[in-house]
C-alpha cells in the first residue's frame, strides 16, 4: 500500500475544511472567488445587470481571491476551481441575485494587492 506524501493529504483537508455546509465559516478569499464567479455567471445569463467596472475586474479579482487562498495552503489549480465551484453553485441556489451582486462588488474593492 502506498503512503500519501504530505502536500496531498494537506490539499485533501484543506478541501474538506473548505466545503463547509451552508451557515459555516469558509476562506473569506474563497468565498470572494466563488461570491463575483456567481456574479459573473448570472450576468452572462442576463438574470442581473453588472457596471461596466465590475465587468472590467471580474475576472483578475477572481483570480486574485483565488490564489491569495489556494497558494498559501498548498492548494493545486484543479482542485482550488473544484471548490470555486462548489461554492459558487451553493451561493446561486441558496442567495438572491442582488445580494450576491453586492457582495461582489464588494470583494472586488477589497481585492489582495487592489
Amino acid at each position: 500500500m502506498r503512503r500519501f506524501s504530505f502536500p496531498i493529504t494537506a490539499t485533501m483537508l484543506i478541501f474538506a475544511a473548505s466545503c463547509a455546509p451552508s451557515g459555516e465559516k469558509i476562506n473569506p478569499n474563497l468565498k470572494c472567488s466563488a461570491t463575483i464567479s456567481a456574479a459573473s455567471h448570472l450576468s452572462s445569463r442576463g438574470l442581473i445587470e453588472t457596471s461596466a467596472s465590475f465587468d472590467k475586474q471580474a475576472l483578475f479579482s477572481i483570480m486574485m481571491h483565488l490564489n491569495t487562498f489556494a497558494i498559501p495552503n498548498g492548494v493545486r489549480e484543479p482542485d482550488a476551481m473544484a471548490l470555486l465551484k462548489s461554492h459558487r453553485e451553493a451561493l446561486l441556489a441558496d442567495t438572491s441575485p442582488s445580494k450576491i451582486y453586492k457582495e461582489a462588488e464588494a470583494c472586488i474593492r477589497k481585492m489582495p494587492g487592489g
